[in-house]
């Protein structure tokens, strides 16, 4: 199997290359910044969303079986640039895309968590923009058009983990809010279960992510005590009723060592558990 993964130099698709390589025949990905090139890597390429001709031609060169999309960028941009690897994959035989999507699918309606089963209706730019990418993927792709929905996604050194750091150093305030519930994802966890949706040739729509949730503004804070970080300083606002934008796992086929509650994903970051799902 060849496998082409699309931000292979973000948070989560490099822990998604990492987890892949050596399992499968080929796994490249691509990089866009020189902040993100690789050290003598052949297998990542360089390519930006704003060159959406040389993507059709990295495709006809690479020739993937599958392409995990964990791209950011430009919201017209990056829906031309699933636009192309899904046209690419829907003239192959089997071709399948993994992409990862966001709780943000759900922000229009902030009063309970979601489950795969329910329809995603966003209000923000960015829900919207994920949406549409999970309409035109499926509609090109059908059911070979796998969607994963993180929440907040966290690893050691994570830029949610890097803003703790420099409040701790400079004061810069770090922006909290209570009576804000979410659940959490970790780069690992997610590598994992991409690993196993192609390992097991799973279908359908997957929500990465802690099966229980917490306040925004509690977990930071006390993520910032287990890192025994002083004087981190937090501009907190009070959500005036509980808001709640999370994406609940549901499916039966993840084995239970692929989940995590958010007491994991605590005790991962800070070191108190080596944990595979932190690499």
């Amino acid at each position: 199997m060849r496998i082409l993964i699309l931000g292979a130099s973000g948070l989560a698709g490099s822990a998604i290359r990492r987890e892949l390589k050596g399992k499968y025949e080929t796994v490249l990905g691509t990089w866009r910044t020189k902040a993100h090139a690789p050290d003598g890597d052949p297998g990542m390429i360089r390519w930006s969303l704003e060159e959406p001709g040389r993507l059709a031609e990295l495709l006809r060169a690479t020739e993937p079986d599958v392409v995990v999309s964990c791209l950011r960028g430009d919201f017209g941009m990056q829906e031309e640039a699933h636009r192309i690897a899904a046209d690419f994959l829907a003239g192959k035989q089997g071709g399948r895309m993994l992409f990862l999507s966001s709780a943000n699918a759900f922000d229009a309606d902030q009063t309970r968590p979601h489950f795969e089963g329910d329809r995603p209706v966003a209000q923000s730019d960015y829900g919207k923009m994920k949406v549409r990418c999970e309409e035109l993927i499926r509609s090109r792709l059908g059911e070979n058009g796998i969607i994963l929905r993180p929440p907040f996604i966290w690893d050691r050194d994570c830029p949610g983990i890097r803003r703790l750091k420099e409040s701790a150093g400079s004061k810069a305030p770090v922006q909290a809010w209570k009576n804000f519930e979410t659940n959490h994802a970790t780069a690992g966890q997610i590598a994992k279960w991409v690993s196993f949706i192609l390992e097991r040739n799973l279908r359908g729509v997957f929500h990465v992510g802690t099966e229980d949730l917490s306040d925004h503004a509690a977990f930071l804070e006390e993520l910032a005590r287990r890192l025994n970080l002083k004087g981190v300083v937090f501009s907190t606002e009070e959500e005036d009723t509980k808001q709640i934008l999370a994406v609940l796992p549901g499916r039966r086929e993840i084995p239970p060592k692929l989940r995590l509650r958010v007491e994991d994903v605590l005790r991962g970051l800070t070191g108190e558990e080596m944990c595979d799902m932190y690499r």
